[in-house]
């Protein structure tokens, strides 16, 4: 959406960290359904909040999700950091990019 943080940015293979998915036409289905015709769905998202509509969009594309983290992901991860995502175990590793 206008003026959300990955406006005019690709997400394609990178891991994305939002703090939720409520009100962002980003997250909907069609958003996910889109960003998978066109092989450009990210690696994996990282939400503290995930409604059931965002859920449903990642199992139907198949996209890895972790929600629900101990801290709210974009209070621990920069633009930048890398990341890794052990979705089964729910856990993230994150190395500063700084």
């Amino acid at each position: 959406g206008k003026g959300h943080v990955v406006e005019g940015r690709s997400v394609a293979g990178k891991i994305l960290a939002v703090k939720s998915g409520k009100g962002s036409t980003e997250v909907q289905a069609d958003g996910f359904y889109k960003l998978m015709q066109n092989n450009t769905l990210p690696k994996a998202i990282i939400i503290q909040e995930a409604d059931p509509v965002i859920v449903s969009a990642a199992v139907m594309t198949e996209c890895v999700m972790v929600d629900r983290m101990e801290v709210c992901p974009t209070d621990v991860i920069s633009d930048g950091d890398h990341v890794e995502v052990d979705a089964y175990g729910g856990m993230i590793s994150v190395t500063s990019a700084s």
